[in-house]
């Protein structure tokens, strides 16, 4: 395994970083390094998806004793990391819930949704 590397991700992901599938894609382009700097400062996006992702790819990479460290960050890359962690913190998911209406027939479905 090689020394360490220092990673612009833009290069590999453009100004976005979108899909859970392209993180791990690109993770596994770092094995043969034992630590890896991944550079964030040209990256203007990322999805909850892809953050959940990529944190979840340096955790446990830092468990089995690979260092990855993240730079440069964006405001907006930033914010999205903080969510994705507060979420991962909590043991409580919220869920969504809807109620479900059923109407006898066309007339009453029409008089529920002009109510509104």
């Amino acid at each position: 395994m090689k020394g360490f590397k220092t990673i612009k991700l833009n290069q590999h992901f453009g100004n976005q970083i979108s899909t859970r599938v392209g993180v791990v894609d690109f993770f596994k382009e770092t094995n043969k390094y034992s630590n890896v700097i991944l550079d964030a400062s040209s990256i203007t996006f990322i999805s909850r998806a892809a953050a959940h992702e990529l944190i979840s790819l340096i955790n446990s990479n830092l468990i089995s004793n690979k260092e990855i460290s993240l730079i440069n960050t964006t405001t907006e890359v930033e914010r999205m990391f903080d969510i994705v962690k507060k979420s991962i913190a909590s043991p409580e998911k919220k869920s969504r819930f809807s109620e479900r209406k059923t109407f006898k027939n066309e007339q009453e479905y029409q008089n529920y949704f002009l109510s509104f």
